[in-house]
């Protein structure tokens, strides 16, 4: 994994707080050097051959650090890193965020440079936060590519989730009827505050005078709706698009984008079922990193066999959620989760010998799932992680029939994740 460009630019500038950063944005010579090192690096990823990554996580809306469809303020980017970390890379090689630099250096070239620095700043602050945690060896920042508004439902098509794209008038539909929207008179128009926990986050739209003419109070909280749906449609498919393109697995903690996916037609069959996994609390992220690297083979080993057991059971026809559970205690939980508790609970031991966090071994709820019918793309609830069936260890290549190989994309892991409020 090659160093992030901005640490290279950072470093080589000898720029080390946020306060240097933005004193250094205030040149328009520093403004004009970036965006020449962007365009460099994003007409480099177009033209290059991107490396699968089937052992990543490709961070998508909530976690993947850009603040789309969350926040940009400092508190709630300090709550994605958390979540991200705490909850994400023990079960990962890598995490795949997005490089917001790049891609709002070249979005957005046009614009005056007070713009372009008030849109770098909580970008550049998040990419120190995460080399101040130690974990910027574990993330990858990658462009990808932009939201696309105009052709979304070509691309929705490409991506496999087309179904979805067609239900969108049922999914305002149905959003109504359960989200809070408010009004609020405006000297050009209404501004709408709608708030729904699905959303994650508090959603804004401005309405001009020349859209709500003539408009009743429900119509407007029916546009200013759909306008929030169609945001979260696009986003939607651009994170499936990139989960696609890195061939990685796709995590997010907007609970619309689950229930979105969750809720496919007929024809595709969908198999879950919960597991708790165990968690060490309390910890600070660089004893996390130190317990992910001492007992990695222990995390791969377990995320191996889950693919491999979910496999076997779709080579038998076990598809009823109760009857995956009781194999999953009898043939796996019984053994390799056993082991992975019993490997943190040494690590728990041995952290609180030389150390004044307060240690306790938690678990996370998982929805462990496998996708059939046709090959989609999964999004997880908070996080999510696939396994491919050529990835798998001679040891446990028994529970696998060479006829019967799911892509990797049809495998999951959906661990619960928090809403937060800012």
């Amino acid at each position: 994994m090659s160093e992030y460009w901005v640490y290279t630019w950072l470093d080589g500038n000898r720029i080390r707080t946020i306060d240097e950063v933005k004193a250094s944005l205030a040149s328009a010579d520093v403004i004009k050097d970036l965006k020449q090192s962007a365009k460099l690096v994003i007409e480099s990823w177009r033209i290059s051959n991107v490396e699968a990554r089937p052992l990543s996580l490709i961070a998508g809306a909530g976690i993947d650090l850009s603040g789309r469809l969350d926040c940009n303020a400092t508190e709630c980017r300090r709550a994605q890193v958390d979540r991200l970390f705490r909850r994400a890379w023990h079960y990962f090689e890598t995490v795949v965020a997005r490089d917001a630099i790049a891609e709002d250096l070249i979005v957005h070239k046009n614009c005056p440079d007070a713009e372009i620095q008030n849109r770098l700043l909580p970008h550049f602050e998040t990419a120190l936060m995460v080399r101040e945690l130690g974990a910027d060896a574990l993330v990858e920042f990658m462009p990808r590519v932009p939201a696309c508004f105009e052709h979304w439902q070509t691309h929705a098509k490409e991506a496999g989730i087309e179904d979805i794209a067609a239900r969108e008038k049922e999914i305002v539909d149905q959003l109504l009827r359960v989200t809070s929207i408010a009004l609020k008179s405006e000297r050009d128009g209404v501004l709408c505050t709608m708030n729904n926990p699905d959303f994650s986050h508090t959603q804004w739209v401005h309405l001009p005078q020349e859209k709500i003419k003539g408009r009743t109070k429900r119509q407007i909280r029916r546009d200013a709706l759909g306008t929030v749906v169609r945001r979260f449609l696009v986003h939607l498919t651009a994170d499936v698009s990139a989960a696609r393109k890195y061939g990685g697995a796709l995590g997010s903690t907007i609970p619309m984008f689950q229930k979105l996916l969750a809720n496919r037609s007929e024809e595709v069959g969908n198999v879950a079922f919960e597991v708790e996994l165990p968690a060490l609390d309390g910890l600070s992220t660089d004893q996390l990193i130190e317990v992910r690297l001492k007992y990695r083979d222990t995390f791969v080993r377990f995320r191996k066999r889950v693919g491999s057991f979910l496999e076997e059971c779709i080579k038998q026809g076990i598809t009823r959620p109760a009857d995956i559970r009781a194999k999953l205690k009898a043939d796996l939980i019984d053994g390799e989760l056993e082991e992975l508790k019993s490997n943190l609970k040494q690590a728990e031991e041995s952290l609180k010998r030389k150390s004044a966090y307060a240690l306790s071994l938690g678990s996370l709820v998982a929805t462990i799932g496998v996708t059939t019918g046709i090959i989609t793309p999964p999004v997880a609830f908070g996080l999510l992680a696939t396994v491919s069936a050529a990835s798998l260890s001679p040891g446990v290549s028994r529970y696998v029939d060479d006829s019967v190989k799911l892509k990797s994309e049809d495998m999951y892991f959906l661990l619960q994740a928090e809403a937060h409020e800012h």
